[in-house]
């Protein structure tokens, strides 16, 4: 340590500096993450049939993903809950991103993805291949579907052969089951 005359030790403002640059570095690196997140967001949101730009509103783009995942959207509601809100809007977070991989036809792995590392996972739904079936995965808050292109795809829908559950046209594996489809 290097001391002055009066007892100031200097090492200290070289901490103070270290853990200042370790804490910008944590901060550009969420940010990051965030606007990767944002992208891949857009992309789903895009694939689903919403507006793109809906994804840049907080709270407004978790109302989105609820409706798309099959969920009220109202569910974003749960915030103004003290205490337990969030933990409840968590759980029920958790749900549409198993009902969102659903209908994209994913792993039942994937949501893990979508939970722990979502820029990742939003990003991959996004830009991959997949396509979203909005007739796979929860059905919450959804109608009796009417005459139109959605009730022509349940009609001539493809289904599993081993445990039966509806799959999208153009999947090759069963994501209730993980049996290989014809």
């Amino acid at each position: 340590m290097y001391y002055n005359d009066y007892g100031y030790d200097y090492g200290y403002n070289v901490a103070n500096g270290i853990l200042g640059g370790i804490f910008i570095f944590y901060y550009l690196f969420a940010l990051a993450f965030a606007v990767v997140e944002i992208i891949g967001l857009w992309k789903v949101f895009e694939k689903a049939g919403r507006k793109g730009w809906e994804s840049l509103i907080p709270f407004y783009n978790m109302y989105v993903l609820f409706e798309i995942s099959g969920y009220p959207g109202l569910y974003i509601l749960f915030l103004l809950i003290p205490c337990v809100g969030p933990i409840i809007l968590f759980v029920f977070e958790i749900l549409a991103y198993i009902s969102l991989s659903k209908k994209f036809n994913k792993s039942s792995a994937f949501p893990l993805l979508l939970i722990f590392v979502s820029a990742v996972g939003f990003c991959i739904l996004g830009f991959g291949n997949d396509e979203y079936d909005p007739t796979l995965g929860e059905q919450k808050n959804s109608q009796p579907a009417k005459n139109t292109e959605t009730e022509t795809k349940v009609k001539s829908g493809k289904f599993c052969g081993n445990c039966g559950t509806k799959v999208s046209a153009n999947a090759n594996v069963c994501s209730n089951c993980g049996n290989k489809l014809k």
